[in-house]
């Protein structure tokens, strides 16, 4: 027995992510001999990785308490790249054969990042964990190396084209059109254009608008119902916007604001998505698909719902009539019901109808391709 209690103990050097798998190097590692030789081939591999000085420690840990008269095995687990319950997994099944290959009970756990401490709660489960030791890696010159990068990655900025229009030319170009706008007491005014520009050159990047209209651009039928969708709905929010505005000024409440955008720009909301349905209706009457009936019963839909809107903004105006007249209330509110089932069954019988006639043609499509499969003697079978 050792000094310190201890006879045998294990230390394990946990890498959570594997990066020394990535080298080809496959875990659990253990004994000594063969955890030095893995730590030159991951030397090899990735000399730059914070491991190579976390397992090279691990191995000056062993040599300390071999000194002090304590057998100190040395095993490497490995976790999995893509981390979380795969590392969790992995690491388990390497722990477990761990223990049964080295018979040790007591363990020390050896690890470079706090990411790899997660995995204490599962070495418990096989081993009784004596200690804990944490490498951290010392980065010499750090400040120097700094400062080095970042004056690269500005002259790249300055002097490579690729870059030098997003960080200089756009920057350049904007400060000017302020310094003239600050000239004619105009910069409130650049600012909002400017911001403006700014949102939709960030929302046509962000949802990669420029690459659908690419596409679109190849299918001129198809950038014709767009354009027009969107100039609908541009249309709706504007004067959306428009009425709000208006109604702040009044100091009006918001449900009347509400009910008069309902009651005066709803068609423009319905139109927009009117426009791609009446194409595919159209589309699909002329291939003489049965979807044509389902089409249609969705613009009827759409009719109705401009009703119930209608109806909405009656109900709220006359809530807000400190002379309105419950029966008037009521007699909305019925019609709007009335509206709302109509939708619902309009729908769901246009679907069922769409079902039924497939289905039906489906049945018969056999029959007339045997009629129309006639054999060369000119008898139909």
């Amino acid at each position: 027995m050792s000094d310190l209690g201890v006879s045998r103990v294990l230390l394990v050097y946990i890498d959570f992510d594997n990066d020394i798998g990535q080298c080809g190097i496959e875990t659990p590692i253990i004994g000594k001999e063969r955890v030095i030789d893995s730590a030159f081939k991951f030397a090899m591999c990735k000399p730059s990785d914070s491991d190579i000085n976390a397992l090279f420690a691990t191995l000056r840990l062993a040599d300390e308490l071999a000194r002090k008269g304590v057998y100190a095995e040395v095993a490497i687990v490995g976790g999995d790249p893509r981390g979380g319950a795969w590392a969790f997994m992995k690491l388990t099944q390497d722990m477990k054969l761990v223990h049964e290959s080295t018979g040790i009970s007591k363990a020390i756990a050896v690890f470079d990042s706090v990411e790899d401490e997660k995995v204490l709660m599962i070495m418990r489960n096989y081993f009784e964990v004596v200690g804990v030791e944490t490498v951290v890696v010392e980065q010499s010159r750090s400040i120097e190396t700094a400062y080095t990068l970042l004056a690269k990655y500005l002259k790249k900025a300055i002097e490579d084209p690729r870059y030098s229009k997003l960080f200089v030319g756009y920057p350049g170009l904007a400060i000017l059109m302020f310094s003239v706008l600050a000239l004619f007491n105009l910069i409130r005014e650049g600012l909002l254009a400017f911001l403006i520009v700014l949102s939709i050159a960030m929302i046509v990047r962000g949802f990669n608008l420029d690459v659908h209209l690419s596409h679109l651009s190849k299918r001129p039928a198809k950038l014709l119902l767009t354009g027009l969708t969107a100039i609908t709905l541009f249309a709706a929010a504007s004067f959306t916007v428009m009425e709000l505005y208006t109604h702040i000024l009044r100091n009006a409440s918001l449900s009347i604001a509400i009910a008069s955008i309902l009651k005066n720009y709803s068609y423009l909301y319905l139109l927009a998505p009117a426009i791609p349905i009446l194409a595919k209706a159209i589309g699909a009457l002329i291939r003489g698909s049965y979807r044509t009936l389902f089409y249609i019963a969705i613009l009827i839909d759409i009719v109705l719902l401009y009703m119930l809107l209608q109806e909405f903004s009656y109900m709220i105006l006359l809530t807000s009539d400190p002379t309105m007249k419950v029966s008037e209330l009521v007699v909305h509110g019925l019609a709007s019901s009335l509206l709302v089932v109509a939708i619902i069954v309009l729908t769901v019988s246009a679907e069922l109808a769409v079902r039924e006639l497939t289905r039906k043609r489906k049945k018969e499509a056999p029959n007339i391709n045997v009629q129309i499969s006639s054999p060369s003697a000119g008898k139909t079978v």
